[in-house]
């Protein structure tokens, strides 16, 4: 089954360590959008919103919260380890 998009376009989006408090000690990455390269378009008529219209500078976001990644869980025993750990050195 193919999952429901509501929007059609083309975005360019930046992995980024999360900037939110509940999240401050752990790895976990949010996604923004850099650029909008294809205007988005509406596919659903009456949408309600689930997944907010993305806007260039801002988080990808559903349900009103900021998708959110944790390496650690998501992503254990892949490249994106050693990936974060590069841009975001332990201090």
């Amino acid at each position: 089954m193919r999952p429901f998009l509501p929007y059609a376009g083309k975005l360019l989006l930046r992995f980024e360590r999360s900037p939110l408090e509940k999240h401050a000690g752990r790895r976990v990455l949010v996604l923004r959008v850099v650029q909008v390269l294809e205007p988005i378009k509406h596919l659903a008529e009456n949408y309600d919103g689930y997944i907010k219209l993305p806007e260039e500078g801002e988080l990808i976001v559903r349900r009103g919260k900021p998708v959110r990644i944790d390496v650690d869980i998501h992503w254990k025993n892949t490249p994106m380890n050693l990936m974060y750990d590069l841009a975001y050195p332990s201090t």
